[in-house]
């Protein structure tokens, strides 16, 4: 990476500037225990960025290893993505991005840190924003693939209900909380490998028993949007969903 050391804290702890042009030709990748990143929201900051012209005053935090000479992203992988839709859509007239790729971005590195405490510091990065525990626990890769594959298939078809709002409003989820309400509901209903397809099934049992038994309460601009879209699964919150299903 073309780099300027700013500060070392460690031998393996260092604070590097970096021009956002030499991010692209690093080999930069998404930590093993990071969720994916939110396509909706990187799209978002892409859109201010590429728009807005604002300064990127922005700090990442990493590791690296010098087995395979590669960058993990701990923190910032959805304002990395962002500068890459970024990038991949310009490709053809760079000069239209200039004005990003001759700014400057701050890497905070550690060098061939354990897992642990790799582990420790995202947990501490992450604490505002809480990362669904299927990104946390050693989980199998199989899982994953399930529970993301079925999210990516909602926040396709019921684009409308997902918000990259933390805390949401009904009918509406993000994908953490959905990621987490999937994961608990692979536990309960004890899927496997084999049977990993039921999970989806069992969400449109949820979502057609929730279009027949709204809360009374449900607002008319809530039940509206619903009858809209086909999607009532987030009128009420996970803990009631799992608590129907069987």
């Amino acid at each position: 990476m073309n780099s300027e050391l700013i500060h070392r804290y460690s031998p393996n702890h260092v604070l590097m500037k970096c021009a956002v042009a030499d991010l692209f030709n690093t080999n930069i990748q998404k930590w093993k225990y990071n969720r994916p990143p939110d396509i909706t929201r990187c799209r978002e900051i892409a859109q201010f960025v590429h728009s807005r012209r604002p300064t990127i005053d922005w700090m990442f935090y990493a590791i690296y290893e010098n087995s395979n000479d590669t960058i993990y992203l701990l923190d910032g992988s959805h304002r990395f993505t962002a500068l890459q839709l970024i990038y991949d859509q310009n490709k053809a007239n760079l000069e239209d991005i200039s004005h990003i790729l001759s700014q400057h971005v701050i890497i905070s590195i550690r060098i061939d840190v354990t897992d642990g405490e790799a582990i420790d510091l995202f947990q501490q990065i992450n604490k505002s924003n809480p990362v669904p525990e299927l990104y946390l626990q050693n989980a199998d890769q199989d899982k994953k693939t399930v529970i993301e594959d079925v999210a990516n298939k909602w926040m396709t078809n019921y684009r409308g209900h997902f918000s990259t709002n933390p805390r949401p409003n009904v009918p509406n989820t993000n994908r953490d909380r959905f990621i987490e309400f999937l994961d608990s509901m692979y536990q309960k209903m004890e899927l496997t490998r084999e049977t990993g397809h039921k999970l989806n099934n069992e969400l449109y049992k949820l979502n057609e028993h929730m279009l027949k038994n709204p809360p009374p309460k449900l607002s008319a601009k809530t039940l509206e949007k619903c009858q809209q879209s086909g999607c009532y699964l987030f009128i009420v919150k996970p803990d009631v969903l799992l608590d129907i299903l069987i």
